[in-house]
């Protein structure tokens, strides 16, 4: 019998890869937007689910290197 099984990992693993903190993937899951369940003491989130979760939120991820700190300075000087 052949079978297809979904590898699953904790939060702690999940949030060592980044870029997600363990408080930002339990306010995802709390919300909604990210779905995994409990087994034992552990919350479990399926490598699937975390991969789709990671494609819908890198829109939301926006990168705060040194181009964009001189342009919120400059923001910052314009508005002043």
């Amino acid at each position: 019998m052949s079978g297809h099984y979904e590898k699953f990992e904790t939060i702690q693993t999940l949030s060592a890869e980044g870029p997600f903190s363990r408080t930002a993937i339990y306010n995802a899951l709390n919300s909604g937007a990210l779905s995994g369940f409990k087994m034992g003491r552990r919350t479990l989130i399926g490598r699937a689910e975390w991969t789709r979760f990671l494609a819908e939120s890198v829109t939301a991820l926006v990168p705060y290197g040194p181009a964009t700190k001189a342009r919120v300075a400059a923001n910052h000087r314009a508005a002043a």
